[in-house]
């Protein structure tokens, strides 16, 4: 009887977990989708070699959108599709133009805004190599089309060579100065400061500075931040990952004309001096 009843509820948590999975996931993609699902359970007993991408039609995208086996992509998938933890955060932009995603992982979240906003451009930034691959792969057709640039870099507190520490969660990769001692710590990555970043993305302003960088806002903040660059960002989207961190953040948009509201977890700081038409003008003359 034990067993039957263990069956049975399995039944029903694999029904409530696909039928929240329904809007977003096309029927075809469904035996992907419960590959994936199972296979994240035992990610961290996975070989490298088994991570392979898997295709899925997600109903927001045109094309298709790739996760790989045994890794955290179909959690990730899962918070941006399915829970859609930046519908909020768009909604108060209904022209959203530009926005810059620190911390992009695959490309979910660009992607989420390139399809939401048929004007909207991003410069998406990924320090790890692996997940910089499938982020391409991902926005490959908004690559095409101009309306997307991937770069393989770190946001950080200067221009800085930094080692990715590819221990852990895909979602959660870190990175740390080059003479970092962990041995996970390998492959070399550029550390840009926000002020390079927005420079390299050619914008005239920022609609969103979406920053996930698994605790190098601390580095990104503690220093402060230049009023002039702040100036040209309307709203700042960011996960900050412990007291330290948020000090340093709170600190450095001291005395600016922010406020704040928590939205999952996130902290979105908007700009209530913003002005697109100033910041033009001032970054043309």
């Amino acid at each position: 009887m034990s067993k039957l009843f263990s069956t049975v509820q399995s039944a029903s948590s694999w029904f409530q977990l696909l039928r929240r999975w329904q809007p977003a996931v096309g029927p075809g993609s469904w035996p992907n989708l419960v590959r994936l699902i199972r296979s994240s359970w035992v990610s961290s007993f996975a070989a490298a070699e088994t991570k392979r991408a898997l295709r899925l039609r997600v109903r927001d995208c045109r094309q298709a959108v790739f996760a790989r086996l045994y890794t955290s992509d179909i959690s990730v998938l899962e918070e941006i599709f399915v829970r859609r933890v930046y519908a909020d955060l768009t909604s108060k932009i209904p022209n959203l133009q530009y926005v810059i995603d620190c911390g992009a992982n695959v490309g979910y979240s660009s992607l989420y805004f390139l399809r939401h906003h048929s004007v909207c451009r991003v410069l998406a930034i990924e320090p790890d190599e692996e997940n910089f691959v499938l982020c391409c792969r991902n926005l490959a057709a908004e690559l095409e089309s101009g309306r997307a640039h991937v770069l393989r870099a770190a946001a950080w507190s200067g221009e800085e060579d930094l080692r990715v520490n590819e221990g852990g969660e895909e979602w959660a990769r870190t990175v740390h100065t080059a003479d970092a001692p962990a041995a996970s710590c390998a492959r070399l990555v550029r550390g840009h400061s926000l002020g390079t970043l927005v420079q390299l993305s050619g914008f005239p302003y920022v609609d969103i500075l979406k920053i996930d960088i698994e605790g190098a806002e601390l580095e990104v903040f503690q220093n402060g931040i230049d009023s002039g660059l702040l100036n040209r960002v309307r709203v700042i989207a960011i996960e900050l990952n412990g007291e330290a961190c948020e000090l340093a953040f709170h600190r450095a948009l001291d005395g600016k004309p922010f406020s704040f509201q928590q939205s999952g977890a996130y902290v979105i700081a908007t700009n209530h001096d913003f002005s697109a038409d100033r910041t033009m003008s001032t970054s043309s003359s």
